[in-house]
């Protein structure tokens, strides 16, 4: 008998915890906490059953106080991951795997309150198989993936913006999302001195939903078609992460980012939902600015429940460089410049300055600079940026390129747990 066994020693139990805290320019703030819990062998097969919860809070610091509403963020998800695939066995592949084939199922739940306007509730379940053929690279299908998104409750200050935008009123109303999708990852020789990390990531949503509406006498191009009482979500998406490092002495590295993404929805709808569309600005993409404060291309909002109503888009593209030198022990500082934006790609909403127009490139590229400290606790990092303005992509009342508006309000500082990439 030929046989490979594996066998992994390891605790019982485990426990997590994150937390994190953002202070933004316009004054407003808040932490943001995160609890996971797991067993190990949870039903004597080789499974890992975990649970996270996760919570944040956001609302106005000091004297001035002119927006007194506390926005909120809670969520929970359950996954349940098993050394094995959930086929049936015509369908297996027979082969030697560098690392064991697993199923992944996991539901989840998360309430956004935006107060005074919105409260929100996302509704998901999906399952994945991961497959590792060599040490280097992984393959990731979800066949089955479904995302319900449920407007709780909304004011009439939400109705009158959301009638003023096309494309916000469409990505955040009530939406079902059934979907498919694949990711490739690839990672360089672990002690390479100058490793690479790619993933490659396409998604369809509605497909088959759509298909079966049509056996029921629909259009396929129909909008608005509805299965178990709201709109059914249908778009293509596909994303490119790439990540490279150059190791410049043996405490200190050079690294550069490269993201993007795009979503084209087409069929039954014309915005992708809330929870796919991307955004630009926070504490792992362009830390100069606050978290949704770019975009989408050259729009800007003075108030921060615009920004999170309508800065989003279709598509994205940011740029990292990074200096990570060593200080002393565990503390390393860290020098950077990160470059991007998001846009409406198909300008669907009418709006020019939504839309993604090559010739406006090289202005609506939002640029910004900074330095930072991380403390590295081995089990993970501790985080702190200060990021600078170099270049808005909107009016900022300065002429020129470097056109921040001022010192005061052209920082932001970002604490966080973990790399930004």
């Amino acid at each position: 008998m030929d046989m490979l066994i594996d066998c992994i020693l390891d605790k019982p139990y485990d426990f997590s915890m994150s937390a994190n805290y953002t202070q933004m320019t316009s004054g407003r703030g808040g932490p943001g906490v995160g609890i996971g819990f797991g067993k190990r062998n949870a039903f004597r097969g080789g499974e890992i059953l975990s649970l996270n919860l996760k919570g944040s809070i956001e609302f106005q610091i000091g004297n001035k106080v002119t927006d007194r509403n506390t926005n909120y963020d809670l969520g929970a998800d359950l996954t349940l991951q098993m050394p094995r695939l959930l086929l049936p066995t015509f369908l297996k592949p027979h082969r030697r795997w560098y690392y064991p084939p697993s199923t992944i199922t996991t539901f989840s739940i998360e309430t956004v309150n935006r107060s005074g306007y919105f409260r929100r509730n996302i509704f998901s379940a999906e399952i994945t198989y991961r497959l590792q053929p060599t040490q280097y690279s992984t393959h990731s299908f979800t066949p089955l993936g479904i995302s319900y998104t449920r407007l709780a409750s909304h004011t009439a200050k939400y109705d009158s913006l959301m009638r003023k935008s096309g494309y916000g009123l469409a990505s955040l109303r009530e939406q079902l999302t059934p979907k498919m999708k694949y990711k490739y990852a690839y990672t360089s020789r672990p002690k390479s001195p100058n490793p690479i990390t790619l993933t490659l990531t396409v998604e369809e949503a509605g497909n088959v939903a759509n298909g079966i509406l049509c056996l029921t006498g629909k259009n396929w191009n129909e909008k608005n078609k509805t299965m178990v009482g709201a709109p059914v979500t249908q778009f293509v998406k596909g994303e490119v992460d790439f990540v490279k490092s150059w190791m410049t002495s043996p405490y200190s590295r050079f690294l550069a980012h490269i993201f993007a993404g795009y979503i084209h929805c087409y069929g039954n709808n014309d915005a992708p939902p809330f929870s796919e569309s991307y955004y630009a600005g926070g504490a792992n993409d362009l830390r100069g600015f606050s978290t949704r404060g770019v975009g989408p291309g050259s729009c800007h909002y003075a108030e921060q429940y615009a920004n999170y109503l309508w800065g989003n888009g279709n598509a994205k593209f940011i740029i990292n460089l990074e200096y990570r030198p060593r200080i002393f022990g565990s503390l390393y500082g860290a020098m950077f410049v990160d470059a991007g934006n998001v846009w409406s790609a198909d300008g669907k909403d009418g709006t020019k300055a939504y839309k993604l127009r090559m010739k406006n490139l090289p202005k609506e590229i939002a640029v910004s600079t900074g330095v930072g400290i991380r403390y590295d606790l081995d089990f993970f990092v501790l985080r702190l940026d200060w990021g600078f303005i170099l270049h808005a992509p909107y009016d900022t009342g300065r002429s020129g390129y470097f056109n921040s508006p001022s010192f005061k309000k052209g920082q932001c500082l970002n604490f966080a747990i973990g790399y930004p990439f």
